[in-house]
């Protein structure tokens, strides 16, 4: 009962625009399907038909990833990407647009020199041991790889949920590696999430196969 028949929700349906990595579609789609989400099944209903998707039964996921020419450029844009996001919401609150824009990004050596540290402090932690995860590989004489974890799913509310879930739906474990890019590859998908049982696909089942033997 418990492998077949205990509802959890997992991603059903993967709809990807664009994916220049070395993994494929159907092996990308399969990754991200045996992804744990962290929700009750109880929120959500089940699906009857295809036709009749809504905020009630499905959960929608975005992932936009890009491996850029260095993990130094990444962090840039990264960088680049935070402050944006902060001035449109600055904006969108109603402060002055000129406050809006003040942003060290604009300025290229403040860019840099904010990378550089960030690309230090990162060291830093690895030589630690404090970093259990490796965002990227960098290596002389090898080339730059980015790596895309599960925490790169970003969940977009449809309907109510915004309400419903006002902190968000998370992978329940951030660190599932996904794929991994070389400059210049990206991947570019939406997935859709409903519930369903072990029974109709194992990627529903909340548990483990177990066995035992006798001892002699």
């Amino acid at each position: 009962i418990m492998i077949a028949e205990v509802p959890t929700v997992a991603i059903e349906k993967v709809y990807i625009f664009d994916n220049t990595s070395i993994i494929h579609d159907e092996v990308l789609a399969h990754r991200l399907g045996l992804v744990p989400i962290n929700i009750d099944p109880r929120l959500l209903i089940d699906v009857e038909s295809e036709e009749d998707l809504t905020d009630e039964n499905t959960l929608v996921f975005k992932l936009e990833v890009k491996c850029g020419r260095s993990r130094a450029h990444d962090e840039r844009k990264e960088l680049a990407r935070k402050a944006r996001e902060e001035r449109e919401n600055r904006a969108r609150d109603g402060v002055d647009a000129a406050l809006a824009d003040d942003s060290i990004m604009d300025n290229e050596d403040l860019d840099r020199a904010a990378a550089e540290a960030a690309e230090a402090h990162h060291s830093a932690q690895h030589k630690a041991g404090k970093e259990t995860m490796a965002e990227a590989v960098e290596m002389p004489g090898r080339p730059y790889t980015k790596h895309v974890y599960s925490r790169s799913l970003e969940f977009v509310p449809q309907g109510t949920q915004g309400d419903q879930f006002p902190e968000g739906v998370h992978m329940v474990h951030d660190d599932i590696l996904l794929a991994k890019l070389r400059p210049g590859q990206s991947i570019e998908l939406e997935a859709h999430a409903r519930r369903g049982v072990g029974e109709d696909h194992a990627k529903f089942s909340p548990v483990a196969t177990a066995s035992y033997r006798l001892m002699p």
